[in-house]
């Protein structure tokens, strides 16, 4: 299997949906890939240099409803920083301008 490199962003550190972020990277990790957990709110500029400097191939999220615009937001940051594909777990329906007509 191809090694990945998976960039974890969080906005802060403690107020981020506890259990997905460390079994996600733990899972990364078993599987033999490289991850870098980067804590966006306290500086951005440092969140996107380190994120630049590990040149992942995937940025990832997992994010509850209420900051969903938010990380929107971070992911159009990292990613012209970082040219990543992005994965983002939360529910479709927090995004319905989205989602394509008839696919909800």
């Amino acid at each position: 299997m191809t090694q990945v490199k998976m960039g974890m962003v969080v906005d802060r550190i403690g107020v981020v949906e506890s259990y997905s972020v460390p079994v996600i990277s733990a899972a990364a990790k078993a599987a033999n890939h490289d991850v870098l957990l980067v804590e966006y709110d306290k500086n951005p500029k440092a969140a996107a240099k380190a994120m630049k400097a590990f040149n992942p191939d995937v940025l990832a999220y997992s994010v509850m409803s209420p900051d969903a615009e938010k990380y929107i937001e971070i992911n159009k940051h990292l990613k012209a920083e970082t040219g990543a594909y992005s994965l983002l777990g939360c529910s479709p329906d927090i995004f319905p301008g989205i989602h394509p007509k008839g696919r909800r």
